[in-house]
């Protein structure tokens, strides 16, 4: 059991597409994994530096194939973030970009082996302890870019979401995918691992969205499932959301966050009007990205619902004192129970030799209800509540409202205030007044703060941490 043992079945069909590297068949996939063999000795311990491209997703391949455990961050990692990495988790080899390996200190390495424009690092590693083998992937948990905090994914947890995935989008061989966000995110690892399974092929592009290079390579290449978080929505939305239905388009996915509702309606609408499936689905880190789903024929009825679980998993809401709630429209802690949960998070290497913390089961730490049809819908964070004058406030629906407004807005609770950022050129007075009109409080609960922009994760999230530190420095 595993994913990626069948792309040994898919021959000459189609794998990757690079602008600049060509095309790649299965069979040479599978070549140049071999090449990497002579390298790396099998169940190593590989630190991934991720970009969008060929090698990150061929040194995956091999990492999966030799049953190694691989770990991925992302190239735009500071050096000294990732030698702190290093530090904390002792890997065996590191495989990135060279100009990256050039910039790490480590001790007693061996050269850098050259493999396209990546390199392969190995190192002289002792271990005190081993660690668990079924543990297969580490991943950064979200917004965590720097940390050295990973979520612990266990081979069984990747192949049940991966097979759980490609059968509620019905994804097939003759599907093309493009890579629209970061290859770490769990929900583009999750788009490569799904079309890579049933020997469909991906346009693998570090292009930017704003280019018209990507969206010619987006034509040219006829890419028929479109996948992307609400900011890359948000983005599109300047430009024109009718750029991504293309004649080859026949998918359009949305997950990693809420999306803004106005956005959401007009994709189903165009959705509708192209013939194009738009399916909104939500998951996180933890849960080795899916969690559940909105079937396509429910998109406008149910509009903004999470839907229901994916396939083999299941959902209900807790109260405060950890009681199911039965009611429909009564609010609690969305939990969530399935093989794919995975086993817990990890800090340094120590953390790597303990069993399944979870039991598969999640709190998701998220707020939502459910209708009399058992659709579920998110309503906020448990950690995104603010309370100014006794009165407890929903930052993220405060958010959501504002923006309804016409107010781009980022919250962040403070001691009986909270912090309204904001980007635009927005005059404080009319911030004011709309905050005071949606909120009914008054406005000395809100302090509007203007910022240069809002700092993001690689996934394209708001950076709370970052912004807390932001909030913290103006508040002294």
């Amino acid at each position: 059991m595993g994913i990626i043992r069948s792309i040994e079945n898919f021959g000459n069909k189609v794998a990757l597409i690079s602008p600049d590297k060509g095309t790649f068949t299965y069979s040479e996939l599978l070549a140049e994994t071999f090449i990497l063999k002579n390298y790396i000795q099998g169940k190593s311990f590989i630190l991934l530096v991720c970009t969008n491209s060929i090698e990150t997703i061929i040194s995956y391949i091999f990492a999966l194939k030799n049953n190694c455990t691989v770990m991925l961050i992302d190239s735009k990692m500071r050096a000294r973030d990732i030698n702190a990495v290093i530090s904390a988790y002792n890997h065996d080899v590191i495989i990135g970009p060279e100009d990256v390996l050039k910039t790490l200190k480590v001790q007693e390495a061996e050269s850098i082996k050259k493999f396209f424009d990546y390199g392969v690092l190995n190192l002289k590693t002792i271990r005190k302890r081993p660690f668990n083998k079924n543990i297969c992937l580490l991943l950064p948990t979200s917004g965590s870019m720097g940390s050295r905090k990973f979520v612990i994914i266990s081979k069984d947890n990747l192949c049940a979401n991966t097979y759980s995935i490609i059968k509620f989008l019905g994804i097939t061989t003759k599907d093309r995918a493009v890579t629209t966000m970061p290859f770490s995110y769990t929900y583009m690892l999750s788009v490569v691992n799904t079309h890579l399974e049933v020997g469909a092929s991906i346009l693998v592009t570090d292009k930017s969205l704003f280019t018209r290079s990507f969206w010619d390579d987006y034509l040219k290449h006829q890419i028929t499932s479109f996948s992307g978080v609400p900011y890359i929505y948000q983005i599109l939305k300047k430009l024109s959301l009718e750029k991504i239905f293309s004649p080859s388009l026949n998918l359009i996915t949305q997950a990693g966050g809420k999306l803004r509702y106005k956005i959401a309606s007009e994709l189903v609408t165009l959705s509708k009007q192209h013939g194009v499936k738009f399916v909104s689905m939500y998951g996180q880190t933890e849960a080795t990205s899916r969690i559940s789903y909105l079937d396509p024929k429910f998109c406008d009825t149910k509009l903004g619902s999470i839907g229901k679980p994916i396939p083999n998993g299941k959902m209900w809401l807790e109260n405060d004192n950890f009681e199911v709630i039965t009611t429909a429209g009564h609010r609690g802690e969305l939990v969530y129970k399935g093989p794919n949960v995975s086993w817990g998070y990890s800090h340094d290497y120590n953390d790597l030799s303990i069993p399944d913390q979870n039991n598969e089961t999640l709190r998701t730490g998220d707020l939502a209800y459910f209708d009399k049809d058992g659709f579920f819908y998110l309503d906020g964070r448990l950690k995104r509540i603010a309370k100014i004058f006794g009165t407890r406030l929903n930052l993220d629906e405060l958010e959501e409202k504002m923006f309804d407004e016409g107010f781009l807005v980022v919250c962040l609770e403070a001691e009986e205030q909270v912090d309204v950022f904001f980007e635009m050129e927005y005059c404080r007075e009319e911030l004011l007044n709309s905050l005071v009109k949606i909120t009914r409080q008054n406005r000395k609960g809100f302090l509007c703060v203007k910022i240069s922009r809002f700092p993001r994760t690689v996934s394209g999230k708001i950076n709370y941490n970052d912004l807390r530190k932001e909030q913290n420095e103006f508040r002294l």
